[in-house]
């Protein structure tokens, strides 16, 4: 399935979700009403989609993860070498903790499995994006075998768990700062450079 498979309609609403989420609106609680409004529709046609609000915000983080990995997916077709995959991978990241992450956290606390947020259950959206990211760092290591002369001889292992703590490394550093409202333009060139440094790191 892809993101695209879902209606225009269906889209509309979980953009809604994901804008009242971002303005802090307990998604717990949140009434169909107040999602309805936020997706300019009425009431009534919430429910020609979704037959509760659990689905609703059930599809709603599908969507979320789909969109995610269709994103990071095409990363790589998109760059030339490795150099300019890590430079689209570090924009990706900022543009995710800047624009979506707090709305994201929301949803988070609303998908955890067993027991209420925080009592160290990973929910569903976390566990998908942490394997989304792990997994790309394998056709990372493809293009870096391709693209650079020192990536001859890289362990894959290695190479692996060290771009995977980069990668969480920098969003982790730069949502902590962007929740604190801490995030300047000079902390995130300080947060990029440490993210490049750990970069070469992966390729010695």
């Amino acid at each position: 399935m892809r993101s695209s498979d879902y209606s225009p309609k269906e889209v509309a609403v979980f953009r809604a979700v994901l804008t009242l989420a971002g303005r802090g609106v307990n998604l717990t609680e949140v009434k169909m009403q107040q999602i309805a409004d936020a997706a300019g529709m009425g009431k009534g046609t919430l429910y020609e989609y979704f037959t509760s609000k659990e689905q609703l915000l059930n599809d709603t983080v599908s969507w979320c993860v789909l969109h995610e990995l269709e994103t990071v997916t095409a990363l790589p077709d998109e760059a030339a070498d490795f150099d300019q995959l890590m430079q689209r991978t570090a924009d990706y990241i900022e543009q995710l903790v800047t624009r979506r992450a707090v709305a994201y956290k929301m949803l988070a606390t609303v998908q955890h499995r067993k027991g209420p947020p925080g009592c160290g259950e990973a929910s569903e959206l976390e566990q998908r994006c942490q394997q989304m990211i792990y997994a790309e760092t394998g056709r990372a290591y493809e293009l870096a075998r391709r693209t650079l002369p020192q990536a001859g001889d890289l362990d894959a292992d290695f190479f692996g768990f060290m771009l995977f703590s980069a990668v969480m490394g920098y969003a982790s550093a730069l949502f902590r700062d962007n929740m604190n409202g801490c995030l300047t333009s000079e902390r995130l060139a300080r947060h990029r450079g440490n993210f490049a440094r750990m970069v070469k790191k992966c390729l010695q």
